[in-house]
């Protein structure tokens, strides 16, 4: 009358709900410290590798906010005709050694015409880094007509040329 004995061999409970142990929040928060240094240590520990994690993460956004936009390449007067003007986006990809520290050069095919070599290059950047995507507005004095082709090619100086 007094126990209850299951002899099943599954996992499901049949005794009924157990209230969990009660946390008494005041009495926590009122303990001496001392009792505990260790935990007291753990928890600063963990909330302080959280503020250094939030640094970094900012930092990292920052950086990203740099990168982030399409640059006007230097030297080239911005023709306001909309069939003079292109977007150029070069993706580059994440394995080792993706990025080059070269200066990297592009020239525009059309059915027409074909552009000027034209520098990719921005003086407040870092590009073509590994796993970077960066746009560049490209205008030209003349229409080129449909695009057909282009080339590509770098000067391969710099540490790290390697494409």
């Amino acid at each position: 009358m007094t126990h209850i004995h299951c002899r099943c061999d599954h996992l499901t409970k049949f005794a009924g709900f157990v209230p969990p142990n009660p946390l008494n929040i005041a009495e926590a928060l009122s303990a001496n410290v001392l009792e505990n240094p260790a935990g007291m240590i753990l928890v600063l520990a963990v909330f302080a590798s959280y503020l250094f994690g939030i640094l970094l993460t900012r930092k990292a956004d920052r950086r990203d906010l740099l990168k982030a936009g399409v640059g006007i390449l230097p030297g080239h007067t911005l023709n306001p005709r909309k069939e003079c003007q292109y977007v150029i986006t070069v993706y580059t990809g994440f394995r080792g050694n993706a990025g080059t520290t070269a200066e990297v050069t592009i020239v525009l095919g059309g059915l027409t015409k074909e552009s000027t070599p034209f520098k990719l290059r921005d003086e407040k950047r870092v590009l073509f880094e590994k796993g970077s995507v960066d746009s560049f507005l490209l205008s030209t004095e003349e229409p080129l007509g449909e695009l057909s082709h282009l080339r590509v090619w770098h000067n391969n100086k710099g540490y790290s040329p390697g494409w």
